[in-house]
């Protein structure tokens, strides 16, 4: 029978199924059980997210969330638990609470009327495992850049719920362009800097759909140097070389001026790209830094000063980048 396109493209996405026996008799959760989960989940959404832990946990001792039992119902149960880690800012337990999550998801095949479920948990766990990863350590997370950015295609793609897409990442990142910067960084952490420039314009292109001019702009910077990186041969637009002046995009243009420059040969130019009065974020901006590496976590940490930047114009500039004869 005829598979629609977006049937078609998770069919052939290669998401590791297990086929399991049903079990002869489904067992239930008890009437504690349900309470202490709808506590638990209540909890979560009160900004309580450590009360909704230790519930959450307590239910998935109850053996009808057991593996063999109830793979979806335990799936969504790990999934909550990585949000409600990622609230506390643990990002090493979130990041196993999602693994966990997609395993179960992923461990068995699921019924015709659980798919749609399966599929929206499945993209949650995966984005979560993801941002969750880059939350643990930058440059060095949990999982190679590349598993995380086919974790997060993944994730895209199944968060798509149009059934006439041709292209299940562009469905999905439009809804969120977040996720598609998300993409973009992953790739070009894992050295596949073309696909990662792609990732970006395609998230320019969607912020400014929603006129949000300054992500835009964002993303418009991070393929230019995705663009650098990709092709040694890749002449940069005269834009990358200008520093905006009296605006919020002034941090990341000096950034986009500093590679721009420093790749030219041009040194002295380029550290005064990199030279600037950091804003120092307040209280509030401190304790949302932790979150993990988002588009805005990663243009709060430009403005704030990128010891990279220090590193790199200290060692790496001199050594490797002789001045433009």
């Amino acid at each position: 029978f005829p598979l629609s396109r977006r049937a078609f493209t998770l069919a052939t996405m290669a998401i590791p199924n297990v086929l399991l026996s049903p079990a002869p008799e489904q067992i239930t959760p008890t009437a504690e059980t349900i309470s202490t989960l709808q506590a638990g989940v209540s909890d979560l959404y009160s900004a309580k997210p450590a009360e909704s832990v230790a519930k959450l946990r307590k239910v998935l001792e109850d053996p009808a969330f057991g593996a063999d039992n109830d793979p979806l119902g335990r799936g969504s149960i790990y999934r909550l638990l990585g949000d409600a880690s990622s609230v506390l800012v643990k990002h090493a337990e979130s990041y196993g609470y999602y693994s966990s999550a997609v395993d179960s998801l992923t461990g068995y095949e699921p019924s015709a009327d659980d798919a749609v479920t399966v599929n929206s948990e499945l993209s949650l766990s995966l984005i979560g495992k993801t941002r969750a990863a880059y939350g643990v350590g930058v440059p060095s997370p949990p999982s190679p850049p590349s598993s995380l950015a086919k974790d997060l295609e993944r994730g895209i793609a199944l968060s798509c719920t149009s059934d006439y897409e041709d292209d299940l990442l562009l469905c999905g990142g439009n809804k969120n362009p977040f996720l598609l910067w998300e993409l973009g960084r992953a790739r070009r952490d894992a050295a596949s800097y073309s696909s990662a420039a792609d990732a970006f314009k395609a998230g320019k292109e969607a912020f400014k759909r929603q006129g949000d001019n300054l992500r835009s702009y964002l993303c418009s910077c991070d393929e230019v140097l995705a663009r650098m990186e990709a092709d040694d041969g890749y002449k940069p637009p005269a834009s990358a070389y200008e520093i905006v002046r009296d605006s919020p995009k002034e941090w990341k243009s000096r950034e986009l001026a500093f590679f721009a420059l420093a790749r030219d040969g041009r040194l002295s130019e380029a550290e005064k790209a990199a030279t600037f009065e950091p804003e120092q974020p307040s209280k509030g901006k401190e304790e949302e830094a932790k979150r993990g590496w988002t588009l805005d976590d990663d243009f709060d940490r430009i403005k704030s000063g990128r010891k990279e930047w220090e590193k790199i114009a200290s060692e790496k500039l001199r050594e490797n980048l002789p001045p433009k004869a």
